[in-house]
């Protein structure tokens, strides 16, 4: 038995719980026996049978050796290796350190002619790992268990000084939020408190000491009642005020001013209006990074869009407003210094969808698909064809121009395939073909002429021979005559090719100088 330096008190269990798919030809599963050694091959245990569900205990073992596993097949003339595996204890005690400290798994056994060194052991047992699903190789199931007292207690104080640092970090966050809570609940009282204050002296302070503002506004909304109030104590109260107003009629803005001094809420309603006046400025910000035509895929995320119940309803409100606002400056520093492409002109993106459909219109109209368009069909129709009635609604001389060129090219294409059927024809009367006699000619049947003598079936040929070459001719005259068409086709396609260059250059100097005329400076 080898022996392993003490380190420290621990002990690695090794257990095999179970075997299956042993071929019975090659061995009975009596005369089968497992065995533990070293990298080197020393022996460390040797058990009775195939399983052994107690197993073996190694104490103090160091978790970096090699182990292997061989299954013996006992003989007369002594014991031979049949299967066997490798045991990287550094690759299998990643599952051990973790409680419960237990790892179970099937493993495939490899015959006795694959060599265990021809890869590294790592690999090895991942490919023995991997024989699992194979029937034709015999598996073991073994189980790793993994006892150290000191490294337990090790990780169990580990645990514990994380539990510890995960409360202590809960509770200094429940007392800052708990801090900042009151300071905003004293502010919150102490803005009351001033306007509570300011209420109580201005509904106090005599009518002398405002300029005579309230009691005169006093005076003539309540009449001999306020100027009885007025007399005895020489000063108006804000409650008075508001029996006066509601009393006899709508307030002056002198009387609506008194009111909002004398109203608790009058000092709360301004800082309200402030915050939703800053909440929107912080919206306008945020609206205009998300439409930042320099944000890409890539760009930082944008925060949530910050609203007036959100501020209210946070525990901590200026917290929450900092840390929108600091994510949005870094937004738009990014979408700021990112951006190093020029600025587009204005209306750029309409002038690029015009100079599109002007394309797509052209083409269009090179096919000779324009010709015999109808006006009202184009518009409902497909979306190309809506792209077409766009160009007709904005740009009605390119229209026209269009029509023309797909009409040109309609009929160049026309006069191609009949160019093309004549020269077929003329190439088949050459290699001794007569062409087929025009419809309009019927021609009777041979079966149905009568018998002829010999003279005159010849004065027929000759007829026929006559007729056909007089359709030669003929045929040999139009084709001068298309010939001559093609020509002057052609020529007057270069002429439009020429004045739809003209167009293109002329529709690129408007679209440039709109776009320097519409250039807006950087701010």
């Amino acid at each position: 038995m080898t022996s392993f330096p003490v380190q420290a008190s621990s002990s690695l269990n090794i257990a095999i719980q179970d075997s299956k798919d042993f071929p019975g030809d090659v061995a009975q599963a009596q005369d089968l026996y497992s065995e533990f050694t070293m990298a080197d091959g020393r022996g460390l245990f040797e058990c009775p049978g195939l399983v052994k569900a107690t197993g073996i205990d190694l104490m103090n073992c160091p978790l970096t050796v090699v182990l292997k596993l061989r299954v013996r097949r006992r003989l007369q003339q002594g014991a031979v290796v049949l299967w066997h595996v490798v045991l990287p204890l550094p690759l299998i005690s990643k599952y051990l350190f973790q409680p419960p400290h237990e790892w179970e798994t099937w493993i495939g056994l490899f015959p006795n002619t694959q060599s265990l060194e021809a890869h590294p052991p790592e690999t090895m047992f991942t490919q023995a790992v991997h024989l699992i699903s194979r029937p034709d190789f015999p598996k073991l199931r073994l189980k790793f268990t993994y006892q150290n007292p000191e490294l337990q207690a090790q990780m169990s104080a580990q645990n514990e000084a994380q539990q510890q640092e995960s409360r202590r970090r809960k509770e200094l966050c429940e007392k800052v939020g708990r801090q900042q809570f009151e300071e905003l609940a004293k502010l919150t009282r102490g803005l009351r408190g001033e306007s509570s204050d300011k209420d109580r002296d201005v509904a106090q302070v005599p009518a002398a000491m405002l300029g005579g503002s309230i009691s005169d506004a006093a005076a003539g909304a309540v009449g001999s009642r306020g100027a009885d109030a007025a007399a005895q104590g020489g000063a108006t109260t804000a409650a008075d005020l508001v029996t006066a107003v509601a009393a006899d009629g709508p307030a002056t803005p002198q009387q609506q001013a008194a009111l909002t001094l004398g109203s608790p809420k009058g000092s709360e309603e301004p800082l309200r209006e402030a915050l939703a006046s800053a909440l929107a400025f912080i919206g306008g910000v945020h609206q205009m990074l998300a439409r930042h035509p320099g944000r890409g895929p890539g760009a930082q995320q944008l925060p949530q869009a910050l609203g007036y119940d959100d501020v209210v309803v946070s525990s901590n409100p200026s917290a929450l407003v900092d840390s929108h606002c600091l994510q949005l400056h870094q937004c738009l520093c990014a979408a700021a210094f990112t951006d190093a492409s020029p600025k587009q002109p204005a209306g750029g993106a309409n002038m690029r969808e015009a100079e599109r459909l002007l394309t797509d219109g052209l083409q269009m109209a090179l096919m000779g698909m324009l010709d015999d368009a109808d006006d009202a069909k184009l518009l409902r129709t497909a979306a190309s064809y809506e792209q077409l009635g766009s160009i007709q609604t904005r740009f009605p001389s390119l229209w026209e121009a269009f029509r023309e060129v797909s009409s040109i090219a309609k009929e160049r294409a026309g006069l191609i395939e009949r160019v093309s059927t004549l020269t077929r024809g003329e190439q088949g009367s050459t290699n001794g073909m007569v062409p087929p006699v025009p419809a309009a000619a019927p021609t009777v049947p041979q079966d149905a002429l009568p018998a002829t003598p010999a003279s005159t079936s010849a004065s027929l040929e000759a007829l026929r021979h006559t007729d056909s070459e007089e359709l030669l001719a003929q045929q040999r005259q139009v084709m001068g005559n298309l010939r001559q068409q093609l020509e002057e086709t052609r020529r007057l396609a270069q002429e439009r090719e020429g004045e739809l260059g003209q167009l293109r250059a002329h529709l690129s100097e408007l679209t440039r100088q709109r776009a320097s005329t519409s250039i807006v400076p950087p701010t």
